[in-house]
């Protein structure tokens, strides 16, 4: 191969015979390796299509972009897949809507370029999403059609050369000038209309060009253009003139793809030829026959290579070519093998695009598994699907039970060969359903099979007898014998029927285990389970619930694990257990999840299932990797748990498996370290050393769509991170989109998003990609997204996005500062207005407000309590009987309390009582005598009426109420009217005043005497009295206004009736205080008595001992009295007084003629 190499690269125009015969063995080998069988035989792919919503399935282009967003151009649209949403792209200003795409390309300011069917050219712009048609050039012959453009390259100095079907343009991409550099059809050329550009490549100052007739180059310095010849012209045909591929690789080779193979130049002979002429170099069939549509880089050497046969590796120095696979062997149902491009994805992933069949996702790793399963077709192949378990013999050979026959595969050549295979395919189970192989001794295993247990010879591939007595023979060979494992050299135990037992080959016994058979309930029994410590003397048992520990040299058995108590469509049983390098104990629950313990103390550490890492609570099959990792089957595919991390990996048939349902127990670690894990379609092996991640960071998560129901929004095609979004108050249905960019881990991902500022939501983690928010009030907003490890509770890189609302005209801050100054004005004038009544409303309100506290009052200070009857009890509960009347118990039957009532009372009570019962009386309001303790009767008053029941478990009718104790009330009333008589008939005159000094009743004495009219008003009637006579009873009226509350005065004055009759009266005051109010006064009681009689009779015998009868002068008593008040006086005074003595004589003659 290296000469055919070092031949192709010679200028010599003829060659010896013998290297021709080189090149033509050359060719035949690399024509059978391009129609080799593919080492896939049935890819897997996650398949974008019109299914899901891919605007057509035939592809014209499409690349993955600097922020990882897929974009594919269709015949009917542009989309942009960012792993979660196709969206098609369509403009701001619907430029894309209605046309078909026929290339794509992002230059260097991370600018879209758009090539279309029928409207030239757009540069969209990142941050806006605005598209600008720059180029518009269009066919000779159809100047209504624009040309297509198949290639763009970046060009110096911020250019880009940019090829159209016939012409090269170099365009400016800040000023956005561009000139004609190339043209196919020019004379120099010559070719016709038909032929097209398809690629284009620029190395020092050199255009290469590859075209559908041939190959060219162009100088941009000298302008000078030339036709490379690559092929002798009898070997040429018309595809291997179809040029349309050009790669340079890092080694400085020129590799030339073609619709009829691939073609390597030496780069230094195309730029002499291309810049000076001479010698046409002449390239070398590198690859034959396929047609070429892409090579990406693998590593080093290795490309991948897609073309219409499928996708390629090629190592590019030694031209090895491996056929990967073709995707029509996919379950897609995929016709078209064609695939005209290739793209990494930012997880190593390939996009690849067909012709006809959408866009296929392909993971690298699925080579990683080897995937083995009965084939029809196949000579050498399992002997059914179902896989239970495995056991290694050795480096060469892997036993494998399946559910009809045990195969021995071998593990370097792949054949299999078959033991114990059922023909009855009807059956579901049979003496060949191999369920557990559980280890023998030396060269021999044990077999679980349908029918019991086998030991089975590895090297004589045969059946070994059992050799113990009759009966453990029988029992060991049934199917009432469930599980063996081995302990020790030639002991092991035993689960059975009826019993845990002890097998020991070398003394021949099988005996009863006393502690496991009546600690456990052999019911309950599901497997044993190898010790995590890989201690001989222990042993793992599964039972129903929970993980037993059992030291078969000691007999002590230990609970180390129970399961919680939930519902589950499996019977919960442990099928695993197994220790990390971090100290934690393993366990997996099928139908229930994965727990890990603490290996010391067996305490609870982690709990997984599908509420937070786990894609099915459905987890077995437990295995650690050398690099720690835990790998587990489950019925979602294949698991790779880091303990370390404890983040999660998920592989499924999209990666490389064959089935993804996986079967309990079905795994095993061969001697290189390498895995095998068995399902219902055959068994899987792979290397896990090839699947160690080196870093388990949360990659950022990127905001990749935002959309509004009412309105375009403008913020780019790309990442919206750390944007602006401004938004009317009226816009609805805000949606904002999201992802990872990790199109391979889409359904384990988990997001965790919040909206903070004029409100604050924290939305829980989730596995939705996108968020919806009906309408957002006026105010400003924080977007946040991130990724989030559910295991760990800790998001990753957190994107923003910032949203303002705008607010309304009518309700923006300056329009309420001006609500507000314009209702301030109105304000101030409703208040001024409103001033004019306020005295009114305030006294209004005030009286209002006396009146409900004195209601309040009256209600507080009412002595009322609550009674209830039932029917279904007769019994009245009622505090009064207890508290007030001094029995021992608050409830009493009706008929008990009936006895208590007054004799007189209680034909009206019970009147009232039957009344309200049965519906005569709407409400019982009855006064009435109970008897106390002590025998005494104090008076009560009862309202009460029928309340609904609220007790739906009895119909019994109740009978609920208040009653007051109103024996003070009682004794009050006939106080009262007693007072009264005393007050109509006592022979004073008594007249009361209110507390304003004015007279408002009087007793019939005092009407009597001053001739009051009994038909008119009496309080009119007393204080036209008293009005008129002021001047006689000012001394008694001032004396009244004086008296302080509970003060007596009492004095004398004249009184004369309507008639004109004078009294003199001795007047008597009381001021009566207020009982709420000791300090204030309520009433004046004014008592009058007639001393008129008195008087004059007082008066004639004052006369009679002062005067003298005869001469009616002072007589000696009255002259001593004065004389007295004299010296009394001029003490008070400390004065003198002066008594003048008069002697008449003679006087005693004249007295005694006058009768002395």
């Amino acid at each position: 191969m290296q000469y055919l190499l070092q031949c192709s690269f010679s200028r010599v125009t003829k060659k010896p015979l013998f290297i021709w015969w080189l090149v033509l063995l050359c060719a035949l080998q690399l024509f059978i390796s391009a129609k080799a069988e593919p080492v896939i035989s049935s890819p897997r792919f996650k398949h974008l299509s019109t299914e899901n919503g891919l605007s057509q399935d035939s592809i014209n282009d499409m690349f993955v972009d600097s922020d990882g967003f897929l974009w594919v151009a269709t015949e009917t649209g542009l989309n942009r897949y960012d792993g979660y949403h196709n969206k098609q792209y369509i403009g701001l200003n619907n430029e894309f809507a209605d046309d078909g795409i026929y290339s794509l390309y992002e230059d260097q300011n991370n600018d879209l370029w758009v090539s279309t069917y029928s409207s030239g050219v757009y540069r969209v712009n990142r941050q806006t999403g605005e598209s600008k048609r720059v180029l518009a050039i269009t066919y000779k012959s159809q100047p209504e059609w624009y040309q297509f453009v198949s290639h763009y390259i970046p060009g110096p100095n911020n250019t880009l050369y940019i090829a159209h079907d016939h012409v090269i343009v170099q365009f400016n991409l800040e000023t956005e000038q561009w000139a004609t550099v190339f043209d196919l059809l020019s004379p120099e050329i010559a070719l016709p209309e038909s032929e097209v550009i398809r690629h284009i490549a620029l190395y020092d100052e050199v255009l290469f060009i590859a075209t559908s007739a041939g190959f060219y180059t162009y100088d941009l310095l000298t302008k000078a253009t030339r036709k490379i010849q690559y092929e002798e012209n009898r070997e040429s045909n018309r595809d291997k003139l179809n040029a349309k591929l050009i790669m340079i690789d890092e080694q400085a080779n020129f590799w030339l793809g073609t619709v009829e193979g691939l073609y390597k130049f030496n780069l230094e002979a195309l730029l002499t030829y291309a810049k000076s002429g001479g010698d046409v170099p002449l390239g070398a069939t590198a690859i034959p026959s396929l047609n070429i549509w892409s090579l990406q880089n693998i590593d080093g050497s290795l490309y991948y290579l897609a073309t219409n046969n499928g996708l390629y590796t090629v190592d590019l120095v030694t031209l090895e070519l491996q056929h990967l696979f073709k995707p029509s062997d996919s379950n897609l149902l995929i016709t078209d093998n064609n695939l005209t491009k290739i793209a990494f994805t930012p997880s190593e992933q390939l996009w690849l695009s067909t012709k006809t069949s959408g866009m296929l996702l392909w993971n690298p790793r699925s080579v990683l598994f080897n995937n083995v399963y009965a084939d029809d077709e196949s000579k050498s192949s399992l002997s059914d699907n179902t896989v239970h378990d495995f056991h290694v013999q050795n480096d060469e050979n892997l036993w494998v039970g399946t559910n009809n026959g045990l195969n021995l595969y071998n593990l370097e050549s792949g054949e299999i060969e078959q033991f114990f295979v059922s023909r009855d395919e009807k059956a579901v189970a049979s003496y060949g359903s191999i369920y557990i192989i559980r280890e023998g001794e030396d060269d021999w295993v044990w077999l679980a099979t349908y029918e019991g247990l086998r030991k089975f010879d590895l090297v004589k591939k045969q059946v070994i007898p059992f050799q113990m007595d009759a009966q453990t023979n029988e029992l060991l060979s049934s199917d009432k014998t469930y599980d063996i494992l081995r302990v020790s050299k030639n002991k092991y135990v035993v689960a059975s029927e009826k019993q845990f037992s002890r097998l020991d080959e070398t003394q021949n016994t099988f005996v009863k285990d006393e502690v496991l058979s009546t600690t456990l309930d052999v019911s309950q029994f599901y497997t044993f389970i190898p010790d995590f410590s890989e201690d001989e003397d222990y042993v793992l048992i599964a039972m129903t619930g929970g993980l037993w520990r059992y030291n078969v040299a000691t007999s002590s058995l230990q609970k180390i694990h129970e399961t919680r108590n939930v519902q589950s469509e499996y019977i919960l049983q442990p099928t695993e257990a197994i220790l990390d390098d971090y100290g934690t104990l393993w366990i997996s629950y099928p139908g229930h999840g994965l727990y890990g313990l603490d290996a010391t103390s067996y305490e609870q550490k982690y709990f997984f299932d599908t509420s937070n890492i786990l894609p099915t609570n459905i987890v077995f099959s437990l295995e650690k990797d050398d690099n720690g990792y835990i790998w587990m089957g489950s019925h979602k595919g294949l698991l790779q748990l880091d303990p370390k991390t404890l983040s999660l990996k998920q592989f499924t048939t999209k990666e490389g498996l064959i089935n993804n349902e996986f079967k309990w127990g079905s795994k095993v670690r061969l001697n290189n370290g390498d895995m095998v894990y068995g399902s219902q379609k055959g068994f899987t092996l792979f290397d896990p050393n090839k699947f160690v991640e080196n870093e388990n960071t949360l990659p950022p998560t990127l905001i990749t769509n935002v959309a509004l129901v009412s309105k375009q929004v403008a913020l780019g095609f790309g990442d919206k991170s750390g944007k602006l979004l401004n938004i009317n108050h009226d816009d609805i249905g805000l949606s904002i989109n999201f992802s990872d960019m990790q199109y391979d881990n889409t359904n384990v991902s988990h997001y965790q998003y919040s909206l903070t500022g004029d409100i604050n939501i924290s939305y829980p983690p989730t596995k939705s990609a996108e968020v919806s928010f009906p309408q957002l009030k006026p105010g400003k907003y924080t977007f946040l997204v991130s990724r989030y490890d559910v295991a760990n509770e800790s998001p990753g890189p957190v994107s923003s996005l910032q949203i303002k609302v705008k607010h309304p005209a009518f309700a923006s801050p300056f329009a309420y500062f001006m609500y507000c100054l314009v209702s301030a004005a109105l304000l101030f004038i409703f208040i001024w207005r409103r001033k004019l009544n306020s005295d009114k409303l305030k006294a209004a309100h005030l009286s209002v407000l006396k009146n409900k506290n004195r209601l309040s009052m009256a209600l507080t200070a009412s002595n009322t309590r609550v009674w209830e009857w039932s029917e279904d009890t007769n019994a009245i509960e009622q505090e009064r009987i207890k508290k007030e009347l001094h029995y021992t118990d608050a409830t009493i039957s009706f008929d008990e309390h009936c006895k208590l009532i007054h004799e007189h009372d209680k034909h009206v009570f019970l009147t009232q009582w039957h009344g309200v019962l049965k519906g005569e009386r709407k409400n019982l309001d009855v006064t009435y005598r109970i008897k106390n303790r002590d025998g005494e009767y104090e008076w009560y008053r009862d309202v009460g009426a029928l309340v609904t029941n609220n007790d739906t478990s009895t119909n019994a009718i109740k009978l609920a109420g208040t009653y007051s104790n109103i024996t003070e009330t009682i004794n009050t009333q006939t106080k009262a009217q007693l007072y009264g008589e005393a007050f109509e008939h006592t022979r004073d005159w008594v007249v009361i005043f209110d507390s304003n000094f004015k007279p408002i009743i009087a007793n019939q004495s005092f009407k009597d005497a001053l001739c009051l009219c009994l038909d008119e008003n009496i309080s009119t009637q007393l204080i036209q009295v008293f009005s008129s006579q002021k001047h006689k009873l000012i001394h008694a009226l001032s004396k009244m206004r004086k008296l302080s509350p509970n003060e007596h005065w009492s004095g004398e004055a004249d009184i004369q009736s309507l008639q004109g009759d004078k009294y003199i009266v001795n007047i008597g005051i009381t001021a009566v205080s207020n009982p709420r109010n000791e300090s204030e006064i309520s009433r004046y009681l004014v008592i009058l008595s007639d001393i008129t009689k008195q008087k004059d009779a007082q008066g004639a015998l004052v006369k009679m001992a002062n005067y003298d009868s005869l001469t009616g002068l002072p007589n000696r008593s009255l002259l001593l009295d004065r004389i007295q008040h004299a010296f009394d006086q001029a003490k008070r005074d400390k004065t003198s007084i002066c008594l003048f003595f008069i002697d008449l004589d003679r006087f005693k003659q004249i007295n005694d003629s006058l009768g002395h």
